[in-house]
């Protein structure tokens, strides 16, 4: 008799024949998929079926890794664990999805038949939905938000951050009451989602003298497509900063 893990991966391939399950060296079993879309869309895509998924994400490298939680809010074990990797492939973009289910003491990975065809599962729901979001997005035409990023304009490029740091401890904070300070070009309120850190670079503020920078989607009523702005929770504002092109500066968050 088949075991169920076998049954569902030979179900699952067979409806997806695009998509490859194999084992690693650790024994822990993926799945990889290839989207013909850049990697920053596979990326976004990406965090919407974890979020509407119920995983909340622990960690965003942006356009590389997302990771959800082990632990529960209340520190129990978190049910299981997804990872997604994201890897350019030319102009398409490799996703790789492997996923886990610890123990119930969470000391250990589950490896039992059932387990793995949970983990299985898993990954083809990830994967399944995001082949379905990824084949009904459809591409902006070129904005006015990248001719500012070519052009390494204030906040649209990691190049040109917008600074915002004080102390270290303050970084999430000041970023978010930027953000919360910044208003559309006729008054509209912003509302803002962090996408993850990347671009590493020295400073002596950081962690062993390493920084990296956030970058955040923003959206206002009337914005036919986010833009996404870079910030530096490190590095003091210089008198001229200003703000991004675009925005309009409202009223500082109390």
């Amino acid at each position: 008799m088949r075991s169920p893990w076998i049954a569902a991966a030979a179900a699952v391939l067979a409806l997806a024949p695009a998509v490859h399950a194999q084992r690693s060296e650790q024994g822990l079993v993926a799945m990889t998929t290839t989207t013909r879309h850049p990697v920053r869309v596979a990326y976004r895509t990406g965090i919407d079926v974890l979020l509407r998924g119920g995983w909340p994400i622990s960690m965003m490298s942006l356009d590389q890794v997302l990771i959800t939680p082990s632990q529960r809010a209340d520190g129990r074990p978190a049910g299981s664990v997804v990872r997604l990797e994201f890897e350019r492939k030319g102009s398409a973009t490799q996703v790789v999805v492997t996923a886990v289910v610890p123990d119930p003491n969470g000391r250990d990975l589950c490896r039992t038949d059932r387990c793995e065809t949970q983990v299985l599962l898993i990954e083809a729901m990830v994967v399944a939905k995001m082949d379905t979001a990824l084949a009904r997005y459809r591409p902006p035409g070129r904005t006015r938000a990248d001719s500012l990023a070519a052009a390494r304009a204030l906040g649209y490029a990691p190049e040109n951050p917008i600074r915002v740091g004080t102390t270290l401890e303050d970084g999430d904070r000041n970023q978010h009451r930027y953000l919360e300070m910044l208003r559309g070009p006729r008054g509209q309120a912003v509302a803002y989602m962090r996408l993850g850190s990347c671009c590493e670079f020295r400073t002596p503020r950081g962690h062993e003298g390493t920084g990296l920078l956030d970058a955040y989607e923003v959206r206002y009523p009337g914005l036919a497509s986010p833009i996404v702005l870079y910030l530096d929770l490190y590095t003091p504002a210089p008198p001229t900063q200003g703000i991004p092109p675009g925005f309009t500066r409202g009223p500082a968050p109390q």
